[in-house]
């Protein structure tokens, strides 16, 4: 493993903005398990180097990326009653990585065919980048095409989950 990838699993491991499922989802990545993956990054005034700190990483080693614009999350501070109190901690970022040029295209096209409303064609692309079975692919198409809602479910129904 080369030296910025090993950089980059050492972020991952310390890096106090990534909770465990979006450190698993990285390591895997800078690995070489997953080509793609989709991060997100809290960063607060605890951890407020991180996001500069991991975007060095990925443009040191060359790993296309996107990133979100910043959005607020909360974060229950007390309970009293029925009574719930948020209060803002910080920011996140999502962040999607491709293992090289010819990934971060097909995500190009990905969103290209979602803007153009070919979900059917979206959800192919996107489901060949983030590696899944084609039979899930299709299942999911499946599941979300207007013959089979209509079929299975009355508005009230899928509306309510």
């Amino acid at each position: 493993m080369d030296k910025q990838r090993k950089y980059l699993i050492d972020f991952a491991q310390r890096a106090q903005g990534l909770d465990d499922y979006n450190r698993l989802k990285l390591i895997l990545f800078a690995t070489g398990v997953k080509p793609c993956t989709y991060v997100q990054l809290k960063i607060n005034p605890k951890n407020l180097d991180e996001k500069a700190h991991f975007e060095r990483h990925l443009k040191e080693e060359r790993i296309p990326f996107l990133v979100s614009r910043p959005k607020a999350y909360e974060e229950i501070v007390a309970i009293r009653g029925n009574a719930i109190k948020w209060k803002i901690m910080g920011t996140w970022y999502g962040y999607d990585l491709f293992d090289g040029d010819k990934s971060f295209r097909l995500f190009q096209k990905y969103l290209k065919l979602v803007k153009k409303q070919r979900h059917a064609e979206a959800d192919r692309t996107s489901g060949e980048l983030y590696d899944y079975p084609k039979c899930c692919i299709e299942h999911y198409i499946k599941e979300h095409g207007l013959a089979f809602l209509r079929k299975n479910y009355t508005h009230y129904s899928y509306y309510k989950h």
